[in-house]
């Protein structure tokens, strides 16, 4: 993950949010999932950015958005259990965590939080839309 593309996704997030009139905070992570890049809007708390980067992390280390890990968490909730004491961050599912990925190969991920749900996720979607990332992932069996 480079400075730049971390840039152009905070950037990006900044600008959706201020659309919506919802402030947020974003984080983009590495594949190892340590962070690059960080903002988190006035007014926005210390643990909207400690979600964000939990759902940044999330992504990076599962390779699969977290909105699509939650399907999978329904189906082995004791190995999320197990994953979550791991690391660093809590691992999180549901909307808000996104891989940026691009030519087929991963660069890292970022995750949204401060709004609604479906706005964090309408954000990253909005972002991996207008950077032209790739949001094609195979899903867990």
């Amino acid at each position: 993950m480079n400075i730049a593309i971390a840039e152009q996704v905070i950037g990006a997030c900044v600008k959706r949010s201020a659309r919506i009139g919802k402030p947020v905070a974003a984080v983009v992570v590495d594949l190892e999932g340590r962070v690059v890049m960080a903002r988190r809007a006035d007014g926005v708390r210390d643990l909207v950015l400690q979600l964000a980067t939990s759902k940044a992390y999330t992504a990076a280390i599962m390779e699969r958005p977290t909105l699509l890990l939650e399907q999978w968490a329904h189906l082995t909730p004791d190995a999320l259990a197990r994953l979550s004491s791991l690391g660093p961050y809590p691992i999180m599912t549901g909307p808000g965590g996104f891989v940026i990925k691009r030519d087929g190969g991963l660069l890292g991920a970022f995750g949204v939080s401060g709004a609604r749900g479906d706005e964090d996720q309408a954000i990253g979607d909005a972002v991996l839309d207008e950077l032209g990332f790739e949001t094609d992932f195979a899903a867990f069996d």
